[in-house]
C-alpha cells in the first residue's frame, strides 16, 4: 500500500506597535510567518494498525524567518503593545487501503469426564449443659459461743515466713534473726503458731514449726530465718508461699488450724521468679497462684493478709541500694489482701515488724470464728448480755465487728447450723462426659473431686464443708458417627476433615448404596466434619464455542473423522452415542469478517473520505479513533481506500520575536487558547510554554510593556 502526505505548516503573524517619545512616527509594524519552536510529535500515526498497510512520512517542518534581532535593527525605548497568534498544530494528508477478508477457523475441545467436585459440611450435635445444686445437710441445730475480749490480741494465729536464701541475703537474714519480739509485741497473748519456709522449692519442706509453748523460741526463730544463701537465684516465694500454706511433706496435711486467722511474711531484695518474669509461663508466675489459694481457705483481707520486708516499687535506688529487683508482684499481692511492708534496705526492721503486729491483731481484737458456718440470718451477736442490732459483719463462719469490743467485755453469738453428717459422695440425674464436669463449693471451682461413671456420682476424698455444692456438666449421650452424603459420590476421591485436620483413609468407610459416610470415631460436640468427594454428573453434551459462523463441522482428534453435531447460539451439540469423557474434538467454521480500521488519535474525522468498488461511502462510523465500514456494505476482498488529513506534530514552544530590548518584568501578558484565556502557561528566555495542548490549538498572545524593541 502506498500513503501520500502533503503538509501545511503552523501561521505566526506578529504586530509591533511602537510609541516613541517625541509622539512621532511609530518606528515599524511588521508582520512575520513561520516562526518556529520546540515541536512536540504528535501520537501514533494513523491506521499504524490497520491490516496490510504502512506508515506514511512526514513533511519536513517550516524553519522560522529572520527577526529584526538578526537583522541588527534598533529602536528607542518606547512603550510598546505586542501581539502573536501561534497554530500548534503541524497537518499533513495521508491515505490508507484496508482489506477485508474471511479465513478458517478452530477451536478444541474436550469433552467433560461427568463429575464434578463437591463439598458437603456436617456440624456435630451439641449436646445440652446441665446443672445441679446439692446442699450439704438439711437438719438444723443450735449453737451457742462466748468470747472473753482482753486487752491485747488473743485467739489462733497461723504465720508463715518466706525467707529469700539467695545469695545476697545474709545481712537481712542476720537483721531479721533477732526479731521476734517486735513481730510478736501486739500479738503475744495470742495462740501463735510460726512456720518458716525458704523461696528456693528444692528445699521443699517446712525448715520449722515454732509455737507459743515453744521455751527456746527465740532461738528457734533465729535459726530458722537464717536458712544460709546457697539457695537458687531464681527466687519463687509465690509457689513458696501456697507449699508452706499447705504443709508440704507434713505427714497430717497442712498445719493450719480451722479457726485461725492467717498471716504471710515474704522476706526478698527480689520479686517473685527473681525478676518477676523466670519462671516462663507456670501459673505461680501471677501473684494470683497466692490470692486464689488463700480464698480456698480463709477471706483474703478479713482473717488472711500478705506482708512483706522487700523491694518496694516505690523506693528508688538511692532509697534502698540493696534491692536487687523491685518486687511488683509481691507488692501487688499485699496491696490485694490488705497487709503492709517495710524496707527490706532497712536498717533495723524493728518497726516494720511492730506494724504487721498491730495490724494482725486489729483482725484478732475485731473478729471472731465460729465453730461452724451459721445458715444464713440465723447469728445473734450479744456484748455483755446485749442484743446487737448492728455493727458487725458476717463472713461465713467469720463475725467481724467494725470496731473492737470493749477490753472485758464477754462477746457472745447464737445461731444455727446443720447437723447432719456432710456427704461427701453426690449423684447426678445424667450421664455426664467425664471430662466436661466442673464443681463449685459455695461458689468457688474445685477440682478436688472424681467421677464414678457407673454410679454417675461426683465423689470427695473428704466431705466438703460448703453448703452448696454445684455441678455443671454435658450429658453424656451417644454421639453420632454417621452422616448422610448426596448420590452419585466416589469414594475413590473422597477426603475427611474434622476441625481442619484431615483423616486416615482407614478412619471411616462409605456405603455408595446408602450414601451414609461412617467414622470410626464420633467427633466431638459442634465439630466441624467437612467431607470432599467427586460426584457423578449426567453427560455434558452442548459446549461453548467462540470461532465460525458458516461453514461449522467438528472432527475426532484421533481418527480424523467427522462428528455429528448441531451448531447454533454459540454452542456445539454432541448427540449421546458421540459422548465419551474426555474425547477431544476439533470444531472448524470460518471466521467473521472485521470491517473496524483503527486510525489511531492522530487523525481527523473531519475531510475523511471511503471509496471501493467504483463508489464512495458516507455511511462509514467513526469511534476512538476506529473506523468502521461495516455500513457501506463492501464486498469481502474488496481493497477500500481511505483518505484522511491527521496532525504530523504538535508544539508546546513558541518563540516570541524581536523582545530582546523590552522590559518583561513588568509586562502583562493575556494568553488565549482556542478563544478562551488561560493562565497555565510560562515565558523563558523568550519562548512561550504551553503544555496539554488539543490539537489544531489557535494560541493568541498579548504583551504590553515598555522599553524598545530592536529593529
Amino acid at each position: 500500500m502506498r500513503v501520500s502526505t502533503s503538509a501545511y505548516g503552523a501561521l505566526v503573524s506578529l504586530s509591533l506597535l511602537s510609541v516613541a517619545c517625541d509622539n512621532g512616527t511609530p518606528m515599524f509594524s511588521e508582520s512575520v510567518a513561520g516562526v518556529s519552536a520546540g515541536a512536540v510529535k504528535s501520537a501514533a500515526g494513523p491506521g499504524e494498525d490497520a491490516i496490510g498497510q504502512e506508515n506514511y512520512a512526514n513533511d519536513p517542518i517550516p524553519v522560522d524567518d529572520s527577526t529584526p534581532a538578526d537583522r541588527g535593527e534598533v529602536s528607542p525605548a518606547a512603550a510598546t503593545l505586542t501581539s502573536w497568534t501561534f497554530q500548534a498544530s503541524t497537518m499533513g494528508e495521508g491515505s490508507l487501503n484496508y482489506q477485508a477478508s474471511q479465513k478458517m477457523s478452530s477451536q478444541s475441545i474436550t469433552m467433560d469426564n461427568n463429575v464434578l467436585a463437591s463439598e458437603k459440611v456436617f456440624t456435630q450435635v451439641d449436646r445440652p449443659m446441665l446443672t445441679e445444686v446439692f446442699s450439704q445437710g438439711s437438719e438444723l441445730k443450735k449453737q451457742s459461743e462466748a468470747f472473753k475480749q482482753n486487752a491485747s490480741a488473743q485467739g489462733a494465729l497461723d504465720l508463715l515466713l518466706v525467707i529469700d536464701n539467695s545469695g545476697s541475703m545474709k545481712e537481712e537474714q542476720e537483721n531479721l534473726s533477732g526479731k521476734l519480739a517486735p513481730l510478736l509485741s501486739f500479738v503475744k497473748d495470742s495462740d501463735w503458731r510460726i512456720g518458716v519456709v525458704t523461696t528456693d522449692p528444692n528445699d521443699g519442706c517446712l525448715r520449722a514449726l515454732i509455737s507459743k509453748s515453744d521455751v527456746n523460741a527465740n532461738a528457734a526463730f533465729a535459726t530458722a530465718v537464717q536458712p544460709g544463701i546457697k539457695g537458687s537465684g531464681n527466687e519463687r516465694g509465690i509457689l513458696q508461699a501456697v507449699n508452706g500454706l499447705k504443709g508440704q511433706c507434713n505427714p497430717t496435711g497442712s498445719w493450719l488450724r480451722n479457726q485461725s486467722t492467717v498471716g504471710v511474711l515474704i522476706v526478698s531484695d527480689e520479686d517473685n521468679c527473681s525478676a518477676g518474669k523466670d519462671c516462663g509461663n507456670e501459673a505461680y508466675t501471677q501473684g494470683s497462684y497466692l490470692t486464689d489459694y488463700l480464698s480456698s481457705i480463709r477471706q483474703p483481707g478479713l482473717n488472711a493478709r500478705v506482708y512483706g520486708l522487700i523491694g518496694h516499687p516505690s523506693l528508688s535506688a538511692q532509697q534502698c541500694t540493696t534491692m536487687a529487683a523491685k518486687a511488683n508482684i509481691y507488692a501487688a499481692v499485699i496491696d490485694e489482701t490488705g497487709g503492709s511492708w517495710g524496707s527490706i534496705c532497712a536498717a533495723d526492721y524493728s518497726g516494720t515488724l511492730q506494724a504487721i503486729s498491730k495490724d494482725i491483731s486489729a483482725i484478732l481484737l475485731t473478729q471472731f470464728t465460729l465453730q461452724f458456718k451459721p445458715t444464713p440470718g440465723s447469728v445473734k451477736v450479744y456484748i455483755d448480755g446485749k442484743l446487737q442490732s448492728a455493727g458487725y459483719t458476717v463472713h461465713d463462719n467469720v463475725i467481724e465487728f467494725a470496731s473492737a469490743p470493749i477490753a472485758g467485755s464477754t462477746v457472745s453469738f447464737q445461731y444455727e447450723f446443720s447437723a447432719e453428717a456432710p456427704k461427701s459422695e453426690f449423684a447426678l440425674g445424667s450421664n455426664a462426659v467425664s471430662s466436661s464436669i466442673k464443681v463449685y463449693l459455695d461458689g468457688v471451682e474445685s477440682k478436688a473431686f472424681s467421677y464414678d461413671l457407673g454410679t454417675g456420682s461426683i465423689k470427695f476424698a473428704s466431705a466438703p464443708t460448703a453448703k452448696a455444692i454445684k455441678a455443671v456438666y454435658r450429658r453424656g449421650d451417644e454421639l453420632p458417627k454417621s452422616f448422610q452424603m448426596d448420590g452419585g459420590i466416589s469414594l475413590a476421591r473422597m477426603s475427611v476433615k474434622v476441625n481442619g485436620s484431615a483423616l486416615a483413609a482407614n478412619a471411616y468407610s462409605y456405603n455408595a448404596q446408602t450414601g451414609v459416610l461412617l467414622l470410626n470415631a464420633a467427633p466431638a460436640d459442634k465439630a466441624t466434619v467437612v467431607v470432599n468427594a467427586d460426584k457423578v454428573l449426567e453427560h455434558a453434551l452442548d459446549y461453548a464455542i467462540q470461532i465460525g459462523t458458516a461453514s461449522m463441522s467438528a472432527w475426532d482428534n484421533a481418527t480424523g473423522k467427522v462428528i455429528s453435531a448441531g451448531f447454533g447460539n454459540g454452542f456445539v451439540s454432541f448427540a449421546e452415542a458421540d459422548y465419551t469423557p474426555g474425547r477431544k474434538v476439533l470444531v472448524k467454521g470460518l471466521a467473521a469478517v472485521s470491517w473496524k480500521v483503527p486510525l489511531g488519535a492522530s487523525v481527523m474525522s473531519e475531510g475523511l473520505s471511503v471509496s471501493a468498488e467504483g463508489r464512495t461511502c458516507e455511511t462509514y462510523q467513526i469511534a476512538d479513533a476506529v473506523l468502521d465500514l461495516t455500513p457501506c456494505g463492501y464486498a469481502v476482498g474488496s481493497v477500500v481506500k481511505v483518505a484522511f488529513n491527521f496532525e504530523k506534530e504538535r508544539r508546546e514552544a513558541f518563540d516570541l520575536a524581536m523582545l530582546e530590548d523590552i522590559n518583561l518584568e513588568n509586562a502583562k501578558w493575556t494568553v488565549k487558547v482556542n478563544g478562551t484565556e488561560t493562565k497555565d502557561y510560562k515565558v523563558i528566555s523568550g519562548q512561550l510554554h504551553i503544555t496539554s495542548l488539543p490539537m489544531k490549538a489557535l494560541i493568541e498572545v498579548t504583551m504590553e510593556g515598555s522599553g524598545a524593541p530592536i529593529m
